[in-house]
């Protein structure tokens, strides 16, 4: 809702660091806007860092990769910073890959996986248990196809507040493709990202 999704033209790398699949210059987050940005999640710079987490001057949004399971970028997105600008985000992808990220730094073992609906709610998570992000509230049959091949039998979805019905309507959809499918709902106006670690570690057991 409220973002754009466009195939990823073609760049070339210059001095100045343009993402790929990205034809916009970004750079390291500022740590003030970083803290005051991310602060908020218990998510640290270290945490923004690792997840190679930028900033877009130019149009003054944030620089999200999209990883998948093996930690190559297939795509990314750039999010407004304003509230209430528009387009609210724009994200590009390579055709024919699913945009699934997974956050860095999993194991990816065992049958169990989170979804999550964004980049920053899949991080938080991932530091408990094994999340991938669906960008947004669809779950499509190429992304079970790739959870499948991962080995993932058990689904726990964790979308936003406001999404819970969209998620019981997927359960009812793929429910019966997965050996479990949970949803558990947040309370609004809430996503996973605002939870502290320790609620988080409850509901996600």
């Amino acid at each position: 809702v409220g973002g754009e999704l466009r195939l990823a033209p073609t760049a070339k790398q210059d001095k100045v660091f343009i993402p790929k699949y990205c034809l916009e210059p970004v750079q390291p987050m500022p740590s003030n806007l970083g803290h005051t940005l991310f602060g908020q999640y218990e998510l640290t710079k270290k945490d923004i860092d690792y997840q190679e987490i930028r900033y877009a001057p130019e149009s003054e949004r944030v620089y999200y990769p999209i990883f998948d399971y093996r930690g190559y970028t297939i795509g990314q997105q750039l999010k407004q910073i304003e509230k209430g600008k528009q387009p609210k985000c724009v994200s590009y992808k390579h055709a024919d890959v699913p945009l699934l990220h997974f956050p860095k730094g999993q194991t990816l073992v065992g049958p169990e996986i989170v979804l999550v609906e964004d980049v920053l709610s899949a991080i938080k998570v991932s530091k408990i248990k094994n999340c991938a992000a669906l960008m947004g509230t669809n779950l499509t049959l190429e992304m079970i196809r790739q959870l499948t091949k991962l080995g993932k039998s058990s689904i726990i979805m964790v979308l936003d507040s406001d999404a819970f019905n969209k998620a019981l309507r997927l359960k009812q959809k793929y429910g019966e493709l997965f050996d479990s499918f949970r949803v558990v709902p947040i309370e609004l106006p809430y996503d996973p990202k605002h939870i502290e670690y320790s609620v988080l570690k409850e509901i996600l057991k």
